[in-house]
């Protein structure tokens, strides 16, 4: 059993999941599988999945899509909506020129493409490290999310494929409703410093739920 300390990089909240076994993405730590009290096996079970290591990038500025495009990745339509690219990484458009790629969640070896030269007038955004990632899977992401957002998640209001920024238990996140394997799951990224502040406010919510950590092998 790998734990976390022994990696390069590890999240705000690898601490509060030691005793669990750790897998090495990119020198970072990220669980494989869960804690001793959780099973990731329960399809029914709701699951919160601290992916915070894995590699994402972000652009802003008036030439911000023709980078992307050049990069060879999908420009949302407008804000607020996510594309998938031709290698499962996620295009969040979250402006009219603010762009982020997150790692496909399923192959977080891969390191998502960012090479084409940078035009004018097209900054890099480093939310790699000023932000953490959290994915909420399992039957009941709405309702859990009602208990700590006052947004309206259900697939009806918020369909796969959109992005919403708002206030989760008072912290400001963005919130991706995506799939894996055909299930709905929620992607939510905030502020680095609160990682460990709404990892906790999560788990609560989701305990009426049977929601638990989780690694990565509920989801591959």
């Amino acid at each position: 059993m790998s734990e976390s300390r022994q990696f390069q990089r590890r999240s705000f909240v690898a601490r509060k999941l030691e005793g669990s076994e750790f897998l090495n993405i990119n020198d970072g730590a990220v669980m494989v599988k869960a804690l001793a009290n959780a099973s990731d096996n329960q399809v029914q079970q709701s699951g919160l999945i601290d992916l915070s290591v894995a590699q994402r990038f972000g652009f802003r500025g008036l030439n911000a899509a023709q980078h992307m495009q050049a990069c060879d990745y999908p420009v949302p339509s407008k804000p607020n909506l996510c594309d998938v690219g031709r290698n499962g990484e996620l295009v969040l458009r979250l402006g009219e020129t603010e762009y982020w790629v997150l790692s496909n969640p399923q192959e977080l070896e891969q390191t998502p493409n960012y090479q084409a030269p940078v035009l004018d007038k097209c900054y890099s955004l480093f939310c790699q490290n000023s932000h953490s990632w959290l994915m909420m899977v399992g039957p009941s992401l709405a309702e859990t999310m009602a208990k700590i957002c006052g947004v309206d998640l259900s697939s009806s209001q918020f369909p796969v494929g959109h992005v919403c920024q708002t206030s989760v238990a008072r912290i400001n996140a963005v919130i991706v409703h995506h799939e894996i394997n055909n299930k709905s799951v929620f992607s939510i990224l905030s502020d680095s410093a609160s990682a460990v502040y709404l990892w906790e406010a999560l788990l609560d919510a989701m305990t009426e739920f049977n929601g638990c950590a989780m690694g990565l092998s509920a989801i591959t």
